[in-house]
């Protein structure tokens, strides 16, 4: 198994999240908007803001705040439970192949749909750039994916792999815009999630989160209010 390069660790790190939003909601309004920055502090250095070269835990508390994964884990829970799916299983008994079905109303913070496409491109771009500090080691047991529709996402797993749904909860499944994002490169402004917020670029380890200029989804267990 590849080694991962290891990133120097602050002895704190702080997330200010500058607003608390949702989207989607009924009649198109936005949610509560402003307040207080909300400042979580760790011992892991916030280093990257793409998805594809973040493995720690610093980068996992952006990544959970700024994009969608198919999968997440509730607040004090260790069983995913469908975020950006509306729902996900094994399709077969050898835990060799994994369907989900994506939710409607979901849109990226610029308004473009989010389909099976990205969901796709999101894995296959980790598993393409193979970043050192990355999490495209969680992700070896993938041979294949197929989208036979826009809200379809199958995976094939090379071996048989029960611990995939935690996988795909986890920061290695975070689903990004394959409009926006390059498909080999990493991208350091950390725009094009899902979530109402996005990142500046880390500053001695710090991130601050801003609103974006357009909602998504509503807020869910993963988002700065449960922080």
């Amino acid at each position: 198994m590849r080694k991962r390069a290891s990133r120097p660790a602050l002895p704190l790190v702080a997330v200010a999240v500058a607003g608390l939003l949702g989207g989607c909601l009924p009649g198109g309004e936005d949610g509560p908007g402003t307040g207080e920055p909300i400042v979580v502090g760790m011992t892991d250095a916030v280093l990257a803001t793409d998805p594809a070269a973040g493995y720690d835990p610093g980068f996992w508390l952006v990544f959970n705040n700024v994009f969608q994964s198919l999968l997440s884990f509730p607040p004090g829970g260790v069983e995913p439970q469908p975020e950006a799916a509306e729902q996900c299983g094994f399709t077969d008994r050898a835990s060799r192949r994994f369907t989900c079905t994506l939710r409607d109303c979901l849109t990226f913070s610029n308004g473009d749909e989010l389909t099976s496409e990205d969901v796709r491109f999101s894995f296959e771009r980790t598993l393409r750039i193979d970043d050192p500090s990355g999490p495209a080691v969680l992700l070896s047991s993938i041979d294949r994916i197929d989208t036979p529709d826009e809200h379809t996402v199958t995976f094939h797993l090379n071996r048989p792999d029960a611990t995939f749904p935690q996988k795909t909860a986890s920061g290695a499944g975070s689903i990004v815009n394959h409009r926006e994002y390059p498909a080999g490169a990493l991208r350091t402004d950390g725009r094009g999630g899902l979530r109402p917020l996005h990142p500046g670029e880390p500053r001695r380890g710090r991130v601050r989160l801003r609103r974006q200029p357009r909602l998504g989804v509503p807020l869910t267990s993963g988002d700065p209010t449960d922080t």
